[in-house]
């Protein structure tokens, strides 16, 4: 992203603050940067992005476990395989797509 873009982009974000003229709802970006400066120096923040680090890692690893749980079972047995692809929804998929009241009253 170019120095003019990301600009042009805090000016909008500026603009539109002002016109908002409650901060609460949309604060201008000069209150934002102070205040992300200010937490810095403090340990909430670093509390904060460990907690949101630990909670990617926590997603990430237990993707991989669920994603590995089906996909050994899958590879080896050709039964599970038809169980959990997808191809086996494709009717489903279809039905939906094919017919808008159908896909209104399960959605």
């Amino acid at each position: 992203m170019t120095i003019l873009s990301l600009s042009f982009w805090i000016g909008i974000w500026a603009l539109a603050a002002w016109r908002v003229g409650v901060p609460f709802i949309l604060p201008t970006p000069a209150s934002v940067f102070r205040d992300l400066f200010s937490l810095f120096g403090t340990k909430t923040l670093y509390a904060a992005l460990l907690r949101s680090l630990l909670s990617l890692v926590i997603g990430f690893v237990s993707g991989v476990f669920l994603g590995l749980l089906f996909a050994v079972p899958s590879a080896l047995l050709k039964i599970f395989n038809s169980f959990v692809s997808l191809s086996s929804l494709r009717g489903f998929f279809l039905s939906i797509v094919f017919c808008p009241d159908l896909s209104a009253f399960l959605w």
